[in-house]
């Protein structure tokens, strides 16, 4: 699903035949949003794809990394070598234009137990691949409890610490997301 937008409709119609050549898409394979309600279908299509994930897993691990536009094609395969060595399912989408990929790696039927013991190596993974890339380990959804613990992945100890100061700085008495991400 891609959206284009230029200085003029000449402008859009060239990148339209750019990406047509460069992804080899014979022109019936490709549909154009002439009204506002059609895109809005395909959008609304876009924003149910975690909904639909959950009818296939309903157990499912969720990221969000970035890695610079020009590697998002190499962090796609390296992934899925990755979760294909593993016998994982997974279903990646995102935001071309700013970098940002979702990444979500399905349970299935693997046992609670054995899902709840990879998980860490995963999104260990998973991060250290972006970063490799450029990247890092969140676009849009933050650190917070779920990641704090890989912060070190991107920040040294030093950087940390100014982070800490700076929240006490503001929350001295730590009533803001208490707990969050420092105590």
């Amino acid at each position: 699903l891609l959206q284009l937008d230029g200085g003029s409709e000449e402008a859009v119609v060239q990148d339209l035949a750019t990406i047509q050549t460069k992804l080899n898409l014979p022109a019936e394979n490709i549909f154009i949003a002439a009204t506002p309600g059609q895109k809005e279908r395909l959008w609304q299509a876009r924003r149910s794809i975690r909904e639909a994930l959950k009818t296939e897993s309903p157990v499912f691990l969720a990221e969000d990394c970035v890695v610079p536009r020009s590697r998002i094609t190499v962090f796609l395969k390296n992934l899925k070598r990755y979760f294909t060595g593993r016998n994982l399912q997974s279903i990646m989408f995102g935001h071309a234009g700013d970098g940002n990929v979702h990444i979500d790696i399905l349970k299935g039927e693997m046992p609670l137990e054995t899902w709840n013991a990879l998980l860490p190596e995963i999104k260990r993974s998973v991060y250290r691949q972006a970063i490799d890339l450029g990247g890092t380990i969140t676009g849009e959804h933050g650190v917070g409890h779920l990641r704090k613990q890989y912060l070190p992945l991107i920040l040294d100890e030093k950087h940390i610490d100014l982070m800490k100061r700076i929240k006490h700085a503001f929350d001295p008495d730590l009533i803001l997301n208490p707990g969050k991400i420092f105590p």
